[in-house]
C-alpha cells in the first residue's frame, strides 16, 4: 500500500479488536485497535494542518520553514540627482532579532560609496 501524502489526506479504514478483546492500557505487548485508531487520528490532523502541499514551491517543508524567518529591510538614501554627500543619512530601527545575510546597493549613477552599518541599544 502505498502512501497517499502528500497528493491526498490519509483515510484510514476503521479497526476493531477481535471479538471480546477488551483494550487494557498496561498491556503494553498487545496491540489494540484503539492505540492503532490514535495514530491514524494524528497522522491525519497533522496531514490536514498542513495542506496537501506543505513544501510549497521550496525543495522541502524544513526549507520553507526556515524561509519564514527570512524578511527584506529596506533603507533609501537619495541624493536627489546629485552625489551623496558625507554623514548619517538616518537610522532605522529594527525591532526583532536578526542577521544580516546580504545587502543590495543600487544607484542610478556611476561611482563608488561606503555604508557603515552598526547596531546600537539606544541605551
Amino acid at each position: 500500500m502505498a502512501a497517499e501524502y502528500p497528493s491526498g489526506v490519509y483515510s484510514p479504514r476503521t479497526k476493531e479488536n477481535k471479538p471480546g478483546v477488551e483494550y487494557t492500557p498496561g498491556k503494553t505487548t498487545i496491540g489494540y485497535a484503539e492505540d492503532i485508531t490514535k495514530l491514524d487520528d494524528e497522522v491525519v490532523a497533522i496531514e490536514t494542518e498542513l495542506g496537501t502541499l506543505p513544501k510549497g514551491v521550496w525543495t522541502d517543508v524544513k526549507a520553507r520553514l526556515d524561509a519564514l524567518g527570512q524578511g527584506v529591510i529596506i533603507f533609501i538614501i537619495d541624493g536627489g540627482g546629485e552625489a551623496i554627500t558625507t554623514g548619517e543619512k538616518g537610522h532605522l530601527r529594527i525591532p526583532f532579532k536578526c542577521e544580516i545575510q546580504r545587502a543590495t546597493l543600487l544607484a542610478d549613477q556611476s561611482g563608488s560609496i561606503v555604508v557603515n552599518i552598526w547596531k546600537d541599544t539606544y541605551a
